[in-house]
Parts: structure tokens; C-alpha cells; sequence
């Protein structure tokens, strides 16, 4: 019997590289595809789908994961799985996996890009230019550019794309600390990185880069106290999720002067509207949560998702299972 292998997204605009695969290994395969306001198609086709391929924002709650009648195997488009419910996968004997690292680079280049953007006053120049202005001239002096070679990135959480973060910094004789709980002083000494408490972090550093999952723990971790700790002319980086900053009481922060600035690829229940006042704030550049992708990254993502598939509808456990 033919399988059914039911893709959930609406951000990729072709599926040739998971067709190709999934053909390779199940040539009379039939592959369907449905947005992520998928409910319709859940009761036409998608409950007796053999494996599903779904987008990392998809929500699939327990009400859907019940419906499922044949699924091996769920595989999340990214390196997140908070919108499945893990518990009803794991009871009905799914297989659930996602992609973990695939983005690395792109993502802590991303970083970096911030700290250039905003060491070096990038956005400054343009208006002055088109007045007539050049060289020193168009220097605002009261918001000098920075030397970027020795300041200091403070680092919350020190899990992959952070320690990758860390050795591009330190490339650039940027001195690195980091707060992580989980993490010992050992492993961050081992790649030159002093382990902090989470207070005397924010007090020190020129820059801080979010870099913790969203749990109920690190909601809102960093608000009107924290940005009050932090120094007047220190940036704030959130390449993680938007729900970790207190959005309200950055913008607050940053435009009464509290902090210098943000760099934000993540802001607050995405995809956000875009009349919201964290677009129309001076010195708070958002990019629209795209710092993963790559022509690179998203063939690494698009193949490793599908051939996770692949090996649980073959009867194998693939190296990226949730559990």
C-alpha cells in the first residue's frame, strides 16, 4: 500500500528536494501538502497520513496528534518542537524528530552582524551623506562609533549556536562571558569563556545575546530590572525567542536612553502585525526572524527532516528522535 506522507507548511515555496528523496525510497509514494491552518485536510486526508513533515510554527496539539490513524513518524522543520505535544506523541508510539544545529553558523553570524551594526553605527551615515556630508563629518560625536576588539559579549545560555557565537567573538578580541546554569565553569573555561552569575553579567558587558530556549522559567527572564542593571550604552541581541524579553520594557528601555539599543531576529507572538510600536523604535532593528537561512542551512534542513522520515518509515530510529 501506497504511503502517505502529509507536509504541513507554508513558508517553502517547492518541496523538490524532500520529493525527490521520499520518491528515491518510496517511488508509489503520494506526498500532501496543506497550509498550517490545516484542520480541514486533517479530516479529509491528514489522519491516515503515515508521516507527517510539519513546519516548525505548525501547532499540533493532542486533539490532533488523537486523530492520527497511521502516523510512524513526526518530523519538525527546525531545531524546536514546543508547538507538539510531546506527551500525546509519545503515548500513541510516534516517533517524533526535528533538526538540531543545522543553522549554527548562520545564526551566530547573525549575532555578529548586530555587534557591527551597532559598534560601528552603520545606520547613522546615510542621512548626512545624502546632505552633502562625508568623512568625519558625518561622525555624530555625543554617539561615537565603538571598538568592537576588546569589549565584552555577555552570552545567557552556552548551548551550540552560543560556544559558536563565543569563538567568532573571541576572533574578533572581544572578550566573552556567559551565564548558564546548566553548563559548568570547566566546559566554558576549555574555550576561554568566564562563567558569570547572572546580575554581575549585565552589569559588565557592551553586549548581551539571548541564546536560552523559552521555557516557563525564561519568560520574560529579562525586564525593567534587568535592563537597569545593564550599562547606558550596551546593546541587547535576541536571536531566541521574542517571549524571553519583556518587549514592552525594552522599548521603554531604549527609548528613555536605559540601554543603547537592540538587535532583535524574534519578537513577540510571530508573525507580528506590522503596525507594532517595536518596529517604529529608534535604535531597534528587527529582522524578520530569518538569521537560520541559508541556501546551505535550509538544504541541510529540508534533507535531514525528510530523511528522518525516511528512516522511521523504514522500521530505524533516525539520529535526530525527540525521545
Amino acid at each position: 500500500m501506497s504511503k502517505l506522507i502529509w507536509i504541513i507548511d507554508e513558508e517553502w515555496k517547492d518541496y523538490e528536494i524532500e520529493t525527490q528523496l521520499l520518491k528515491s525510497s518510496f517511488p508509489d509514494c503520494i506526498i500532501k501538502h496543506s497550509k498550517d491552518d490545516y484542520k480541514n485536510d486533517l479530516e479529509a486526508f491528514g489522519k491516515k497520513a503515515d508521516a507527517i513533515l510539519a513546519q516548525i510554527y505548525v501547532d499540533l496539539p493532542k486533539a490532533t496528534i488523537d486523530k492520527l490513524e497511521n502516523c510512524k513518524v513526526i518530523s519538525v522543520y527546525g531545531g524546536g518542537f514546543n508547538r507538539v505535544d510531546l506527551d500525546a506523541v509519545k503515548n500513541k508510539g510516534i516517533i517524533a524528530t526535528y533538526v538540531p544545529g543545522y543553522c549554527t553558523e548562520e545564526v551566530s553570524d547573525q549575532v555578529i552582524l548586530f555587534i557591527y551594526y551597532f559598534a560601528k553605527k552603520i545606520n547613522s551615515y546615510s542621512e548626512p551623506v545624502k546632505k552633502g556630508l562625508w568623512g568625519a563629518q558625518t561622525v555624530n560625536y555625543n554617539n561615537m562609533p565603538k571598538r568592537i576588539k576588546g569589549s565584552i559579549l555577555y552570552l545567557i545560555g552556552f548551548g551550540r549556536i552560543a560556544k559558536t557565537v563565543a569563538r567568532k567573538a573571541m576572533s574578533l578580541g572581544m572578550e566573552v562571558i556567559a551565564y548558564d546554569p546548566y553548563i559548568n565553569v570547566e566546559e566554558m573555561k576549555k574555550m576561554g569563556v568566564k562563567k558569570v552569575e547572572w546580575e554581575e553579567g549585565l552589569k559588565v558587558c557592551d553586549f548581551v545575546s539571548i541564546h536560552t530556549p523559552l521555557t516557563d522559567e525564561t519568560k520574560n527572564m529579562i525586564g525593567k530590572k534587568e535592563f537597569e542593571l545593564i550599562k547606558k550604552d550596551a546593546v541587547l541581541i535576541n536571536v531566541s525567542r521574542g517571549e524571553i524579553i519583556d518587549e514592552k520594557e525594552l522599548i521603554n528601555a531604549v527609548k528613555n536612553g536605559v540601554i543603547a539599543g537592540a538587535g532583535l531576529d524574534v519578537v513577540v507572538n510571530e508573525p507580528p502585525e506590522p503596525d507594532r510600536e517595536i518596529f517604529k523604535c529608534e535604535n531597534i532593528l528587527v529582522t524578520p526572524h530569518v538569521s537560520y537561512i541559508s541556501h546551505e542551512s535550509l538544504t541541510e534542513l529540508k534533507t535531514r527532516a525528510t530523511n528522518n522520515v525516511i528512516t522511521a518509515l523504514k522500521g530505524q530510529k533516525p539520529k535526530d528522535s525527540i525521545f
